[in-house]
């Protein structure tokens, strides 16, 4: 597992460790939050960057485009694993990444379709108005059926 070996390094695995911490014991808002927060550090390593989009892929916001961004950075550590690499641990990771990128895309399938249900029901509603409105007399007055 790469590790940053400055002190901003070990800090921003430490912010990483406790937004995991967090999502783990059912605070997501303040993991993603930490997420977030971390990923607009621009001295955020590739490995905690991957991590954090990793995290956020389970979130409602983005997460099919957090999950293509872990998938390709472990994908990336993958391909360039030395002979003394974890490589076993980045295929876990990388398999994790794609089991939780597929899941976004069904949520947002799901979410698409959902949208696309009540376009059609205020679609459907705005017409029986416009019906409704031309149904009255031109003092506005409910024309009586005959």
């Amino acid at each position: 597992m790469p590790v940053e070996q400055d002190n901003a390094g070990r800090l921003f695995a430490t912010l990483c460790d406790q937004a995991w911490k967090d999502f783990r014991n059912g605070d997501h808002e303040g993991g993603y939050t930490q997420a977030r927060q971390l990923l607009s550090e621009p001295r955020l390593g590739e490995f905690l960057e991957a991590h954090c989009h990793l995290l956020l892929t389970s979130s409602d916001y983005m997460a099919v485009e957090h999950g293509e961004k872990a998938v390709a950075l472990y994908q990336k550590f993958l391909d360039n694993a030395g002979p003394n690499s974890p490589t076993q641990y980045y295929e876990d990771l990388l398999t994790e990444a794609k089991r939780l990128l597929g899941k976004a895309r069904e949520r947002e399938a799901e979410e698409e379709k959902h949208r696309d249900g009540e376009a059609e029901v205020k679609a459907i509603v705005a017409a029986v108005e416009e019906m409704s409105k031309g149904e009255e007399d031109e003092g506005g007055q409910k024309m009586q059926g005959q």
